[in-house]
């Protein structure tokens, strides 16, 4: 048996996985940071408004709703996910739900 035929191209499997790894990356964008939340604000037991924010921001999204008059007793939250994701969610909630307070996709 020849050595040469035992013998491994290093250089060429480096390029080759170099080449793999590039084109995963280029195909597989998920560069998206998952900083956003959905969120559902109740009035005894019934939906009201479907909406999203960044995490950081929940809290004082509450307090806006409040100071803007919308009546909620009750509030839920997402875990957090890509902002394109939490917008066709909302998109997606408020056309199925029709929550009083939505205007947009509520029709």
């Amino acid at each position: 048996m020849d050595q040469n035929n035992n013998n491994i191209n290093w250089k060429g499997l480096f390029t080759f996985g170099a080449v793999l790894f590039g084109a995963y990356a280029l195909f597989n964008d998920n560069s998206e940071e998952e900083d956003t939340i959905n969120y559902r604000l109740k009035h005894r037991g019934k939906i009201v408004y479907e909406g999203i924010c960044y995490e950081d921001r929940y809290f004082a999204r509450m307090a806006e709703h409040r100071r803007n008059g919308l009546k909620f007793d009750s509030h839920s939250r997402s875990k957090r996910k890509p902002r394109s994701l939490a917008l066709d969610h909302e998109e997606s909630r408020i056309r199925r739900n029709k929550p009083r307070y939505n205007a947009h996709h509520n029709s």
